[in-house]
């Protein structure tokens, strides 16, 4: 199909080979072609929220070796206080045709391998303390690397343009906390305004790769998700520094006539 072709179903029509088509490219070929060339990761959904022992993936949309998988209903996953880092990932298999569908299967799991899997995907991490209680509310930027009982999102991956990024809402919480703080330098307010405007979507991470870099007199070069983490607990300091000092209200003069 070329151009715009969209079925009408109306009394007296009948289904064609032909709507199905159009359906198709609304349905799916547009979506995929609106992640094109992005990396593995989630885009959308996916949070995750802990009732007693129980930890639920809450829907989403996940990218993955180009196609567009579904989290269509929620996930619950049992977990223990193992004392050690468990990893919560998405595992995919491959990719059949079969007659009437072409079919993914994907599973979640609660790993201790925390090391990286080409097959899997890294949704958040924790280190759980027996008698203790996972949190997923973070209190500050710097609070998402507390090692212990707190929902860890620093190497979660998020589908970005050419290669997988980091979490937005990492990068929200960094953006908030530059609030009352003094933004003269043009860097700062440049990326920040971007961050503002993803609207829950993921940043590039070429673009979080190089302000990190220009902003501490580095090298641009390719950075972990802990890494860029780490730069950008560094640059938060930097700002704070610098925070605007409130003004004392200005004193009207006053002229006295004798």
């Amino acid at each position: 199909m070329i151009g715009l072709k969209i079925p009408v179903f109306e009394k007296g029509n009948v289904l064609t080979k032909e709507m199905l088509e159009s359906m198709k490219a609304y349905a799916v070929d547009a979506i995929q072609l609106s992640y094109k060339d992005y990396g593995n990761g989630i885009i959308s959904g996916c949070e995750i929220t802990i009732t007693d022992n129980i930890l639920t993936i809450h829907k989403g949309l996940v990218y993955y070796q180009g196609n567009i998988c579904f989290i269509t209903e929620n996930i619950n996953l049992q977990y223990y206080p193992t004392d050690t880092w468990n990893v919560v990932k998405l595992v995919f298999g491959e990719l059949s045709k079969e007659l009437m569908f072409t079919t993914m299967e994907m599973y979640a799991e609660i790993s201790e391998r925390t090391e990286y899997e080409a097959s899997a995907i890294e949704i958040a991490r924790f280190r759980l303390q027996k008698g203790a209680v996972l949190r997923t509310e973070h209190r500050n930027f710097l609070d998402y690397e507390t090692a212990y009982d707190t929902l860890n999102m620093i190497e979660a991956e998020y589908a970005g343009y050419k290669e997988s990024t980091i979490c937005p809402q990492l990068l929200y919480q960094f953006a908030e906390e530059t609030k009352g703080c003094d933004l003269s330098n043009g860097m700062d307010m440049a990326f920040l305004l971007q961050i503002w405007n993803m609207k829950g979507q993921s940043l590039n991470r070429k673009v979080i790769e190089n302000y990190i870099a220009m902003r501490l007199g580095k090298t641009v070069s390719h950075m972990t998700n802990r890494e860029i983490y780490e730069g950008l607990v560094e640059v938060l300091k930097k700002i704070k520094h610098n925070k605007s000092e409130p003004q004392a209200p200005r004193r009207i003069p006053r002229m006295i006539i004798d």
